[in-house]
């Protein structure tokens, strides 16, 4: 198995630290890191895919359900809401008799 960017001991304590403590997204770390340290750069989906593996997980996170990718932001839209349609109340619209 070829050695991954993240197994870097140094580079990962940044990375999980930025997401952790500065709730920096995988996409501001990437930016981030490629303009200050170059030699260091990594990419957003390698990132993504260490979140996603568990391997930026610290003992305090895994007790947590989710770990480490709870502290991640979700923007946008709920996938599942409660409701919906069917609960909706219909309305109805009395046309006025002649």
């Amino acid at each position: 198995m070829r050695p991954r960017i993240l197994d870097d001991a140094g580079l990962a304590g940044l990375v999980t630290r930025l997401i952790v403590r500065e709730r920096w997204s995988p996409e501001q770390i990437a930016g981030r890191i490629g303009v200050e340290r170059p030699d260091l750069s990594v990419s957003v989906s390698t990132i993504y895919r260490a979140v996603n593996d568990g391997r930026l997980d610290s003992p305090e996170l895994e007790r947590a359900k989710r770990g480490i990718r709870a502290r991640l932001r979700h923007r946008g839209k709920r996938r599942h809401r409660r409701g919906g349609v069917c609960d909706r109340i219909k309305v109805f619209t009395v046309g006025t008799c002649s």
